[in-house]
C-alpha cells in the first residue's frame, strides 16, 4: 500500500509539472498562430527590436525561453502550416535572432539560443523517439544552421540529423582535431624551432629600424612556426614574455607587431581575441613578482589599444561575480563595525569624563570588567577580527581588483567607470584606487585650471633649480644635470638627479576634458558621485577644484548666483573629502580658501550638516570621523608639558586635516580639565585657517548647548563656563589667526538677557587679552603711583601685574572687533544695566554683593580697556557723549565722569602752542558741563561749581608726592651703576621721561591748587549743614565708594579744597550723623573697602595735623577724640550685629582703617575684646579668617603704637580721678591674684593628701612605715606652706585672676587617681553613661554630675567649669577627657560596642556645649525688650542684691572700689557655671557699653562676680549681653546732652562709653 501510494503521488507530481509547463506556454501559444503569412515579417521584426532593447543577459534568457517554447509548440501543433507558414519561415526567424548584437558581457546571442533550443526540445511533451513530433523537430533543427555548433555539442538529436557516413566522418575528424597534436606547444618538443622564434623576437626589439621591417619579421615568424609546426598560443606566449623585458621603451612596437600578425583579429565588433585573452589571464594567474606586474601592464596596454576586451578579462579573473559581491558585502559590514569602534565604550577612546556622564561610564566600566573576565570571548573576537582583516587583504590582492587598478593607471576610464557603477563598494578596499581616479579626473579639469591665474605653466624644475659652484675663486650658477628614467609607478617623482617618468605616455589621451565650469559641474555629478570622497587622497586635484571655484566666483558677473552654485558643489563633493584625508592638511586649507567667499551662515550650516548628518549616513565619512576623533583623543591623553613639543605638532596635524571631527572632543577635554587649555592654546600655533574657523563654530556650539551654567547650589558658576572663557581669551591672545568675531556677536546679543556665560567670556577677554588689572586689594602707595606720571604709572602697573602696555596690540585688535560691530557703547550700557539689576535679585546679601562687585569691576575694566586703546577722536567716535550718558541713558554721575574724565583732563592739561586753542577747548568742556542736566542732583543748597569741580578733577590733579619720583630716580640711578659695572647698556631716556613727567605733574598740581584756593573762599562762605548734606549725598560719599583712587581723591579733596574750620564741620557732620553703620551695611565688600581707604586717608591727615604743633587747638583735639569715640561706637554696633553683611563689611572696613584708627588704647582694647567675643561663637569660615587677621593686627598696634587718652588730648579732672582709682584697684587685684594662687596650691596639697588616704585604704593588712612618713612629710609641708602664706587682713574686693593665669585644670588626668579601684557591672555603667549623655546633650552639666558618685571627679569638673577664660574648644576637650577616662576605668573591656556607642554620645554632647546664661527662658533670650541681664555669677548664686543698683551718671565702674559684702562666700570657692544651648541674640558683649547703658559699680556686685570683673579689666568679655538699643533712643534720664550741631555730645571719659 505504501509503495502504491508513493507511485501515485509521483505520477500526480509529474502530471502537475506537465500541466504547469503547458500552462506556462499556453497564454502566448496563439500569438504566432493568428499571424498570417503577410504579417509574419512585421511580427518577427518587432520581436527582434524588442530583443535588441534588452541589455541584461538574464532577461534575454527568460525572453528566449518564452519565444522558443512558443515557436516549438506552434510547430508541433497539428494545424501548423494551414496559415501559410512553413518550417523554413521559423528557421529563418531563429537565425535572425542569432544575429542580434550581444550585451556588455560579450556572450554570443547564437550560443545562448542554441543552448536554450537544446534544453527546450529535451523537456517538451510529445517529443519521444520515432514519433511524428520528433521528426518535426529534427526537420526544424536541420533548417536552423546557425545553432548546429551548440546542437552537436549538447543535443542527442545529432545522431539522427546526420547519416551513418556523416557520423563516421565526424568521429574521425574529432579524433584528428581533438585528440591528436598537430602543433608543438612544449619547448622540449621542438627546441630548435622555439629557439629560432625566440631569437627572432629578440632581434626584433634590438633592431632600431624594426617598424620599417615589420612585414619581414612577421613573415619570418610565420616561416619558423610553419617549418617547425609551432603552436600559435605558445608562440604568442613567448612573444609576450620577451616583450615584458622591453615594455618600458618598446610597448608601442609590441602593439604594432601584434596588429601586423594573425595573432589577433581587428576591425569588427565581433572581434574578441579569446585566445589572447585566455593566454593573458593564464599568465596573470601563474606568474608572481615583477613578471606578473609586466603581464598586468601588457594586458592593460592591449585593452587601451583595443586588442583585448576588458569585459572578457574581468569575467575570467578571480573571484567570481557572486563571490565578489559577497566579499564586498562582508567588507561593508566590517567597515560599519570599524566606524563605530570605540564609540560604544567611551573609556576606550581616552575621552574626558564629564560630570553628567559619570553614571553611564561607571555602568560601562562595570560591564567591561565583566567582559574582560571571559578570556575565551576575547580570543574569539580577536580571531574574527584577524580573519576579517585577512579576507580584506586577500580580496584587495585578487585579480579583479588589481585589474581595476591597472586600468586606472593606464587611463582606461570608460571601462573602470562601468565597473565602478556596477560595484561601487570596490572603493572601500584600497586607497590607491581613489587616488588613481583623482589622477584621471585631474587631467579632465586641466584645461579649465589652465585658465586660472594659479596656473604657472608647465616648465619643469630644471630651469628653476640651479647649482652654485666655485670656479677659480668665483661663484657661478649652473643648471643641474638630470637624467630621465622610465618607471611603472604613475606617482613617481624626482629622486636626487633622476627624474622618474611614467613610461606609458598615452595614458591620458582617452580622458574627456572640461573646458567650462558648467561642464565641470556636469562631469562632477557623473564621475565624483561614483568616485566618492576618497578622491581627496590626491591633494592636488582638490586644490585645483578649489582654485577653479575661487577664480570663477571672483570673475563672475553674477557673484551671488555663482557663489550659490559653488556652495552646493562644496557641500556635496568637496566638504566630505575632508574626512578621508589623514596626512595632508593642504586639502582643508585650499578648501577653506574657497569657503571664505561664502557667507558665515552658509558655512556654519555646512559644518552642522557635516557633523550631524553626513558623518552618520556616509560610511566613508563616518569612518574618517571616527578615526580622526580616536587619534585626537589618544594624543590628548598623552599631551603634557613634557611632551608638548612633539605631541602638539601631531595633534595640530590631526586637527588641521579633519577639524570637524577632532575639535569636538578637544573642546570637551577643555571643558572637563583645567590645565588642558594651556596645552591646546600652545598647539593652535600650528593650526591652519580652516581649523580656526571650525574651532570658533565648535566653541559657539558648546556655549549655546542647553545645559546649566551654574552649579547645583544655584550661586556659583559652573566650571565648564570658566574653563571655556579662559580658553577663548587665551586663543585670542596667543593665536593671532584666531577670529572670534562671531563669539563677540554672541557675547553682545546674550548680554541683553544677562547671560552669565557672556559675562565670563568678556571678563576673561579683558583680563587676558587686554591685560587690565582691577585696583581692588592694591596698597595706597601703588594707587598714588598709578595716578602720577607715566613712568611711575608704568612701574606701578608692573607691580600689580597690569600688562596693558605689553598687550596693547592684542587689546586694540579686540577693541576693533567691538568697533566693527558698533558695540563699544552698547557693551558699556549693557554692563551698567546688569550692574543695576544685580542688586534687585532675590538672593542672599552675600551673593548680591559678590555679583554687584563682579559686574562693577567688569564695567570698570572694560572702560579702562577702551580708554587705553582709543585715543582722542577715536574715543569720541565710539563712545556716547557725556550729556547723552547722563540725560538719555540715565548713567550715574560717577560712571559718566569716570568714562570721560581722562579725555577731559587730557584736553585741559594739554598746552598747545596757541593759547586760543587751549582756551577754546576749556570753553567747550565748560559748556558741556553747564548744559548737562543732572536730573538726580538737587542744586538748591549745593554749589554747581563745587559739584562739577569735585567730579571733574582727578587724583593726579590734586595729589603730588615728590618722594615717589625721588625714590624712582634713585632706583634708576642704582640700576644704571649696576649695568655700567656689568657692561650692560642703560637707556637714559627713561630717566629723562621720569623727570619730565615729574615736572608736568608738579605744574598740574600747582595749577589745581591755585584753582582750588581761588574757589575755596566762595565754597566755604555758606558751608553749613544745609550745604554739607547735599555735598555728602551727591558728591563725597558716591565718589568715595566708587573706586580706591577715588576714595583717596575724596579724602585729599576735603583736606585741600576746604579751610580747616569748614573741613572740620564737614567731617563732624559725616561722623556724628551715625550713618557709617547703615552705610557699611548697604555696601558691597569692595565698596566697604573703598570707604575704609577714604577714612584711612582722612584719619591719617587728621593725625598728622594733631601731631603737628600749633595746628589743632585743645578744643579741636577734644573734638577729634569725640570723633574717634563716635566711630568706635558705630563700628562696635556694626560688628555686634549678627547679619553677615554688617560683620563682613565692618571687618573689610577696619582692614584698611586699622592702620591709623583707633589710636587711643582703650578703643583698641574694646575692639579687640569684641572681635574675640565674636570668634567664640562664629562658625562661618569667611568671617573667622579675616576677623582673626584683624584681631592680630589690632593687638600688634596695642603693643606698639596705641597711646593713652592723656597723650591724645587733655583729660578732665573727673577722668584724672577715675584713672587714679583705676590704678589703685588694679594694684588691689594683683594682691588678690597672689592670694588666689596660694589657695589653689593649698587645695592641691589637700587633694594629694586625700589621694594618699585612698591608697592606704586599699592596702591589705599592714601599712608600711614609709607611707606614714610620707603622709607626715606631706602634712608638714602643708602646714609650713600655710604658715608661709601671707593672709590678707581682709578679703580683697577686686576680681580674681585665677581664671586668667592659664593654670592646668585641677584634677587633670595626669594627676587624678583611679576612682575607686572597683569595676561596675556593665548594665549599671551603661545606665550611668546614658544619663550623663542625656543631660550633657541638654547642656546641663550640673545635673549630669549627680549621676557621677565620685566626689573627686565632681570637684575636677566643677573646677574646670569655673575656668571661664579657658577657650571653649579647650574646655570641651578637657571635659570629655575627664569623663572618658573615668568611664574607661570602670569597665574591664573598653572596646564593648555598647560602651563605645554611649561614649560617642557623651562626646557629641560635650562638643556642643556653650557657655551662656540659663536663668531665663528661651523666649526671654530672644526678646529685644527684655531688661538688662544679670551677670553670669549672679545667675549662678541667685544673688538679687547685685542687680538692684545702677551706676551713677558720669562714673565708670572700673574706678569704683571693689568691696565685699557680709554675705560673700570664700573667694577660693567660685560659683558653679551654668550652660545653655542658646544665647540671647540681641545682647551686647560685656566690656562694650552701648550708648545710654552703663555697668554696675563694683561695690554693688556680689563677691562671686569678681572673676567677671577681672575679665573686664583685662579687655575680655563675659557671656552676657544687654538688649540692643539705639544710641539716641534712651530714656530722658539716660539720654546724653546734645552738642551744638544737634548731634549727641560725646561721653565725658573713655570708660563711660
Amino acid at each position: 500500500m505504501g509503495s502504491e501510494s508513493l507511485f501515485e503521488r509521483l505520477n500526480c507530481l509529474a502530471k502537475r509539472r506537465k500541466e504547469s509547463t503547458a500552462s506556462d506556454t499556453s497564454p502566448e501559444l496563439h500569438s504566432f498562430k493568428k499571424v498570417e503569412t503577410e504579417g509574419w515579417s512585421a511580427k518577427c521584426e518587432s520581436l527582434i527590436t524588442q530583443l535588441g532593447a534588452i541589455e541584461d543577459d538574464a532577461e534575454r534568457i527568460q525572453w528566449f525561453k518564452k519565444v522558443l517554447g512558443e515557436l516549438l509548440m506552434m510547430v508541433l501543433d497539428k494545424e501548423f502550416g494551414s496559415g501559410g507558414l512553413s518550417l523554413q519561415n521559423v528557421a529563418d526567424f531563429i537565425d535572425s535572432l542569432g544575429k542580434v548584437p550581444p550585451t556588455d558581457s560579450k556572450v554570443e546571442t547564437v550560443s545562448i539560443i542554441g543552448k536554450l533550443y537544446v534544453a527546450i526540445t529535451s523537456y517538451i511533451p510529445g517529443v519521444v523517439p520515432n514519433s511524428e513530433a520528433e521528426t518535426q523537430v529534427i526537420e526544424l533543427t536541420k533548417l536552423v544552421t546557425s545553432i548546429h555548433g551548440e546542437v552537436y555539442k549538447f543535443s542527442a538529436l545529432t545522431s539522427k540529423i546526420n547519416t551513418k557516413e556523416q557520423n563516421v566522418l565526424l568521429r574521425h575528424l574529432l579524433k584528428k582535431n581533438k585528440f591528436e597534436l598537430q602543433k608543438f606547444n612544449l619547448l622540449s618538443e621542438s627546441p630548435v624551432g622555439f629557439a629560432q622564434l625566440t631569437t627572432l623576437f629578440v632581434s626584433f626589439y634590438s633592431d632600431n629600424s624594426r617598424l620599417a621591417k615589420l612585414d619581414y619579421y612577421t613573415n619570418e615568424m610565420y616561416f619558423i612556426m610553419g617549418k617547425f609546426s609551432l603552436e600559435l598560443i605558445k608562440s604568442m606566449d613567448i612573444f609576450l614574455g620577451i616583450s615584458a623585458k622591453y615594455l618600458y621603451t618598446n610597448y608601442s612596437d609590441m602593439v604594432a607587431f601584434l596588429k601586423a600578425t594573425n595573432f589577433v583579429r581587428l576591425g569588427g565588433p565581433d572581434t574578441k581575441n579569446l585566445a589572447l585573452t585566455n593566454l593573458l589571464v593564464v599568465n596573470l594567474n601563474e606568474y608572481d613578482g615583477e613578471l606578473r606586474e609586466s603581464f598586468w601592464q601588457i594586458c592593460t596596454i592591449l585593452v587601451q589599444a583595443g586588442i583585448v576586451d576588458a569585459d572578457l578579462v574581468w569575467h575570467n579573473l578571480s573571484p567570481a561575480t557572486e563571490s565578489l559581491e559577497e566579499s564586498l558585502a562582508k567588507v561593508e559590514t566590517y567597515l560599519e563595525k570599524e566606524s563605530t569602534k570605540g564609540t560604544d565604550n567611551p573609556l576606550a577612546m581616552a575621552a574626558a569624563l564629564s560630570a553628567e556622564d559619570e553614571d553611564k561610564d561607571a555602568n560601562m566600566d562595570a560591564a567591561n570588567k565583566e567582559t574582560a573576565k571571559d578570556t575565551g570571548n576575547d580570543a574569539e573576537t580577536g580571531t574574527l577580527e584577524n580573519q576579517e582583516s585577512a579576507s580584506m587583504e586577500t580580496l584587495t590582492s585578487s585579480g579583479k581588483i588589481q585589474f581595476i587598478r591597472y586600468l586606472l593607471i593606464f587611463g582606461c576610464w570608460d571601462d573602470v567607470y562601468k565597473l565602478l557603477r556596477t560595484y561601487p563598494k570596490i572603493l572601500y578596499l584600497d586607497n590607491d584606487i581613489p587616488r588613481l581616479i583623482a589622477r584621471l579626473l585631474e587631467v579632465m579639469i586641466t584645461p579649465l585650471y589652465e585658465k586660472t591665474p594659479f596656473f604657472l605653466g608647465t616648465n619643469g624644475i630644471r630651469e628653476n633649480l640651479m647649482i652654485t659652484k666655485s670656479e677659480n675663486g668665483l661663484l657661478s650658477h649652473k643648471p643641474r644635470l638630470y637624467t630621465t628614467s622610465q618607471t611603472g609607478d604613475p606617482f613617481a617623482g624626482t629622486e636626487l638627479n633622476v627624474e622618474m617618468q611614467f613610461f606609458f605616455k598615452e595614458w591620458s589621451e582617452g580622458i574627456p576634458k572640461c573646458g567650462t565650469v558648467d561642464a565641470l559641474f556636469e562631469r562632477s555629478h557623473e564621475y565624483l558621485t561614483v568616485a566618492g570622497p576618497k578622491v581627496a587622497q590626491s591633494p592636488s586635484f582638490v586644490s585645483k577644484l578649489c582654485r577653479i571655484g575661487i577664480h570663477d566666483i571672483e570673475t563672475s558677473q553674477l557673484k551671488e548666483e555663482s557663489t550659490d552654485r559653488w556652495i552646493d558643489y562644496v557641500r556635496k563633493f568637496l566638504l566630505p573629502m575632508t574626512s578621508t584625508e589623514f596626512s595632508n592638511s593642504i586639502v582643508t586649507s585650499e578648501l577653506f580658501s574657497l569657503m571664505t567667499l561664502f557667507p558665515v551662515e552658509r558655512r556654519y550650516f555646512m559644518y552642522n550638516e557635516m557633523i550631524t548628518k553626513l558623518s552618520q549616513d556616509n560610511i566613508l565619512v563616518k569612518i574618517g570621523f571616527n578615526k580622526a576623533a580616536r587619534d585626537a583623543k589618544s594624543i590628548l591623553k598623552s599631551l603634557s608639558t613634557d611632551t608638548i613639543s612633539k605631541e602638539s605638532r601631531n595633534l595640530s596635524k590631526v586637527i588641521s586635516c579633519n577639524p570637524l571631527a577632532t575639535l569636538t572632543p578637544t573642546v570637551k577635554q577643555v571643558e572637563n580639565y583645567d590645565k588642558v587649555s594651556e596645552l591646546i592654546i600652545y598647539t593652535t600655533r600650528y593650526f591652519n585657517d580652516f581649523a580656526f574657523d571650525v574651532l570658533q563654530y565648535i566653541l559657539l556650539l558648546s556655549l549655546t548647548k542647553p545645559r546649566s551654567s551654574v552649579q547645583s547650589d544655584g550661586v556659583n558658576q559652573a566650571a565648564w563656563v570658566n574653563r571655556l572663557a579662559i580658553f577663548i581669551a587665551g586663543l585670542k591672545k596667543h593665536g593671532s589667526k584666531m577670529d572670534i568675531t562671531n563669539i563677540i556677536v554672541y557675547v553682545t546679543k546674550t548680554l541683553h538677557e544677562g547671560n552669565i556665560i557672556a559675562v565670563s567670556i568678556l571678563k576673561q577677554l579683558i583680563i587676558t587679552v587686554g591685560g587690565i588689572r582691577d585696583l581692588n586689594e592694591v596698597n595706597v602707595k601703588t594707587l598714588i603711583m598709578l595716578n602720577s606720571g607715566s613712568v611711575l604709572k608704568s612701574e606701578a602697573r608692573k607691580s600689580i601685574f597690569d600688562h596693558r602696555e605689553s598687550n596693547v596690540d592684542n587689546a586694540r585688535r579686540l577693541i576693533d572687533l567691538f568697533k566693527s560691530e558698533n558695540g563699544v557703547s552698547e557693551i558699556m550700557l549693557l554692563l551698567y544695566n546688569l550692574n543695576l539689576k544685580s542688586n534687585t535679585n532675590d538672593a542672599h546679601y552675600k551673593v548680591l554683593s559678590s555679583r554687584s562687585d563682579e559686574m562693577k569691576t567688569l564695567l570698570w575694566s572694560f572702560v579702562e580697556l577702551v580708554k587705553h586703546c582709543c585715543k582722542n577722536g577715536e574715543f569720541v567716535r565710539n563712545v556716547l557723549s557725556f550729556p547723552d550718558l547722563i540725560s538719555k541713558f540715565h548713567v550715574s554721575t560717577p560712571w559718566a565722569f569716570h568714562i570721560w574724565r581722562d579725555y577731559m583732563d587730557e584736553k585741559i592739561n594739554s598746552r598747545s602752542k596757541e593759547d586760543s586753542n587751549h582756551s577754546s577747548s576749556l570753553d567747550t568742556i565748560e559748556n558741556i558741563m553747564n548744559e548737562t542736566q543732572f536730573e538726580n542732583v538737587d542744586f538748591t543748597h549745593l554749589s554747581r561749581d563745587l559739584f562739577i569741580t569735585f567730579w571733574q578733577l582727578s587724583l593726579y590733579d590734586i595729589k603730588f608726592e615728590k618722594g615717589l619720583y625721588d625714590e624712582m630716580k634713585s632706583t634708576m640711578e642704582e640700576d644704571k651703576k649696576l649695568k655700567n659695572g656689568s657692561r650692560k647698556p642703560f637707556s637714559s631716556g627713561k630717566l629723562k621721561r621720569l623727570l619730565t613727567s615729574c615736572i608736568e605733574h608738579q605744574k598740574t598740581f600747582t595749577r589745581t591748587r591755585e584753582l582750588l584756593g581761588q574757589k575755596s573762599e566762595s565754597w566755604c562762605q555758606e558751608f553749613e549743614s544745609a550745604q554739607i548734606l547735599p555735598f555728602l549725598q551727591f558728591a563725597l560719599i558716591p565718589r568715595a565708594l566708587f573706586s580706591p583712587p577715588d576714595a583717596i581723591y575724596s579724602a585729599t579733596f576735603v583736606a585741600s579744597a576746604f579751610q580747616l574750620e569748614s573741613g572740620m564741620r564737614l567731617l563732624d557732620t559725616l561722623i556724628n550723623s551715625n550713618v557709617i553703620s547703615a552705610l557699611l551695611f548697604s555696601c558691597t565688600v569692595i565698596e566697604a573697602g573703598n570707604l575704609g581707604i577714604f577714612f584711612c586717608s582722612l584719619f591719617e591727615w587728621l593725625e598728622e595735623q594733631r601731631a603737628a604743633d600749633g595746628v589743632f587747638s585743645s578744643d579741636q583735639r577734644r573734638q577729634l577724640y569725640d570723633w574717634h569715640c563716635s566711630m568706635t561706637a558705630q563700628i562696635i554696633d556694626l560688628l555686634s550685629a549678627k547679619n553677615y553683611m554688617s560683620i563682613r563689611n565692618g571687618i573689610e572696613f577696619m582692614k584698611y582703617v586699622s592702620r591709623v584708627f583707633p589710636v587711643v588704647r582703650d578703643h583698641v582694647e574694646l575692639l579687640c575684646g569684641l572681635l574675640e567675643s565674636n570668634l567664640v561663637s562664629e562658625e562661618r569660615e569667611d568671617i573667622i579668617l579675616p576677623t582673626s587677621a584683624l584681631l592680630g593686627h589690632l593687638k600688634a598696634r596695642l603693643r606698639k603704637s596705641a597711646i593713652a587718652l592723656s597723650d591724645f588730648c587733655e583729660m578732665t579732672p573727673e577722668e584724672q580721678l577715675e584713672a587714679q582709682k583705676y590704678a589703685e584697684e588694679v594694684k588691689e587685684i594683683e594682691e588678690y591674684d597672689k592670694m588666689i594662687k596660694n589657695e589653689e596650691k593649698q587645695e592641691e596639697i589637700k587633694r594629694k593628701l586625700q589621694e594618699n588616704k585612698l591608697r592606704r585604704e586599699q592596702t591589705v593588712q599592714t601599712v608600711p612605715t614609709a607611707h606614714n612618713d610620707e603622709e607626715q612629710s606631706v602634712e608638714e609641708s602643708a602646714t609650713a606652706a600655710g604658715q608661709k602664706k601671707e593672709a590678707p587682713a581682709r578679703v580683697p574686693t577686686g576680681p580674681s585672676v585665677a581664671s586668667l593665669q592659664g593654670t592646668p585644670p585641677v584634677g587633670s588626668a595626669s594627676e587624678r587617681a583611679p576612682p575607686s579601684g572597683t569595676v561596675w557591672s556593665l548594665n549599671k555603667l551603661l545606665a550611668c553613661m546614658e544619663d550623663v549623655a542625656y543631660h550633657v546633650q541638654a547642656n546641663n552639666v550640673e545635673k549630669a554630675l549627680k549621676y557621677i558618685p565620685d566626689e573627686q571627679m565632681q570637684r575636677d569638673i566643677r573646677s574646670l567649669t569655673r575656668r571661664t577664660t579657658l577657650p571653649l574648644p579647650d574646655f570641651r576637650n578637657s571635659l570629655y577627657k575627664l569623663l572618658s577616662e573615668y568611664f574607661e576605668s570602670l569597665i574591664y573591656y573598653p572596646k564593648n560596642p555598647d560602651f563605645q556607642r554611649l561614649l560617642s554620645n557623651v562626646r557629641n554632647g560635650v562638643m556642643k556645649l556653650t557657655r551662656t546664661v540659663d536663668d531665663r527662658s528661651t523666649a526671654d533670650m530672644y526678646d529685644s525688650n527684655a531688661g538688662a541681664s544679670k551677670s553670669r555669677y549672679e545667675a549662678a548664686n541667685g544673688s538679687a542684691s547685685a542687680s538692684k543698683s545702677t551706676p551713677t551718671t558720669g562714673t565708670n565702674p572700673r574706678y569704683k572700689s571693689a568691696r565685699s559684702s557680709s554675705s560673700t562666700k570664700r573667694a577660693s570657692d567660685p560659683p558653679k557655671a551654668s550652660f545653655s544651648a542658646k544665647r540671647p541674640s540681641g545682647d551686647a558683649p560685656l566690656g562694650v557699653e552701648r550708648p545710654g547703658k552703663r555697668y554696675k559699680p563694683a561695690d554693688q556686685r556680689s563677691t562671686e562676680s569678681m572673676r567677671g570683673a577681672r575679665q573686664e579689666f583685662r579687655g575680655g568679655y563675659a557671656r552676657e549681653r544687654d538688649p540692643p538699643r539705639s544710641r539716641f533712643s534712651q530714656n530722658p534720664q539716660q539720654q546724653q546732652p546734645a552738642s551744638r550741631n544737634g548731634l549727641p555730645q560725646g561721653p565725658k571719659s573713655r570708660y563711660q562709653r
